[in-house]
């Protein structure tokens, strides 16, 4: 029972410690770079009387992993 209960709480601290370091999209959103994409394009939009505001909530942030390659088309035989 008692190396159940070891292995059990030896889990979750490893959940819990993986799903701490990955950013939400509130953090990354706030963050130093997208404030100075922001105010580059309030910049730029200036003279047309356009602003930018990027706002996000605090979803966690998932980036997709890259798409398998794809293998060639198949290629026909040349007519005789």
């Amino acid at each position: 029972m008692k190396k159940s209960f070891l292995i059990l709480v030896t889990a979750i601290m490893f959940v819990l410690a993986g799903c701490g370091s990955k950013p939400t999209l509130s953090e990354w959103v706030n963050g130093k770079d997208i404030a100075e994409v922001e105010s580059t394009a309030n910049a730029t939009y200036a003279s047309a009387n356009i602003t930018v505001d990027i706002s996000a909530d605090g979803a966690p942030l998932l980036v997709p992993p890259p798409a398998p390659p794809q293998p060639p088309p198949p290629t026909r035989p040349a007519r005789p």
